[in-house]
């Protein structure tokens, strides 16, 4: 309507700490209507010193005092089982909500015990592995019939970091469809251009490391399975990823060289000048400064026309 509640106006706004349904009268009447779950409410300068007892600050932390208090009604009904890091409280109803996921536990990983297992985690740190089996089927061509393709990738990790192995074997129990779920997000391109590609997990479990049964791989090849390890995967992943890396840095440093050669270090730009005591070393400056200041010998003049072939034509 008009008006920018901010403090530069004289005009700021906070959040009203009592969550109730019904406008204010003692608010501004702009700000009966309410966003959302928040109400904001108007505030203005006064002369009045500070008194907690007539403060935000003590409005809202009777609100958090309450939340407390119902919580441990919450637990109660729980029977213990409820998390207040898992739980959120809603101040309208006044009611708490658990939302526990183990995975975001095992991520975030700042307890010691666990309120909903009812059991101190384990100290030993693991992952959740799991194999991700891929079927497609692959048009025939003339006489031949259509062919489904199935392949397996082996080992791959949920965590991006190790979890105690105690939150890794709860979310083996209760977090599959999670896992499913995810990898079929994942894999939505190749789904929505390609109707017979499936994607199924398989074999999830939790481990302190990557375990392979050789056996059980050769049992899959033979049956026309192409087997993938994630881990192998990873591996050529970054090894080409640090190949490319040593072929830039040889082509940043050709040029420099070349740049050296042409210019001097009094010729060349700030940026590069930088570049070349970063990624040269001192010795090979010093050489190449060397080469551009010596000038070529006579003998290597004279070779250089004797290599020159004569016509019959000059001759004459």
């Amino acid at each position: 309507m008009g008006i920018d509640w901010m403090p530069e106006n004289d005009n700021p706004v906070v959040a009203c700490p009592y969550f109730t349904g019904a406008p204010c009268e003692q608010n501004h009447p702009l700000l009966w209507e309410r966003r959302g779950e928040i109400r904001h409410c108007a505030c203005r300068l006064t002369d009045r010193p500070y008194s907690y007892e007539q403060s935000l600050d003590k409005a809202h932390e009777e609100v958090w005092t309450e939340a407390d208090t119902l919580f441990e009604a919450f637990r109660l009904q729980k029977q213990g089982r409820a998390c207040k890091h898992r739980s959120r409280y809603d101040r309208m109803e006044k009611q708490w909500r658990m939302f526990y996921d183990p995975i975001d536990c095992a991520r975030e990983g700042f307890c010691r015990y666990c309120d909903v297992l009812q059991t101190e985690l384990s100290p030993k740190k693991g992952n959740v592995f799991y194999d991700v089996k891929i079927s497609r089927t692959q048009k025939g061509v003339g006489l031949f019939p259509d062919e489904t393709i199935v392949s397996i990738i082996k080992g791959k990790k949920l965590l991006d970091s190790f979890a105690s192995l105690t939150l890794c074997e709860a979310i083996v129990r209760c977090c599959g469809a999670q896992i499913q779920e995810s990898e079929e997000n994942r894999s939505f391109r190749e789904r929505f251009f390609d109707p017979t590609y499936t994607v199924e997990v398989q074999n999830i479990r939790a481990e302190r490391r990557e375990t392979r049964d050789l056996l059980q791989d050769l049992r899959d090849a033979a049956e026309g399975i192409k087997i993938v390890h994630a881990g192998d995967m990873q591996k050529a992943a970054a090894q080409k990823k640090q190949e490319r890396k040593q072929t830039a840095q040889k082509k940043k440093i050709a040029r420099l060289e070349r740049l050296i050669l042409e210019k001097g270090l009094d010729g060349l730009e700030k940026a590069d000048l930088c570049r070349s005591q970063k990624l040269l070393p001192a010795e090979r400056i010093a050489e190449l400064v060397q080469q551009r200041q010596t000038p070529p010998s006579t003998a290597e003049q004279l070779c250089l026309f004797e290599s020159v072939p004569i016509s019959h034509t000059e001759r004459m």
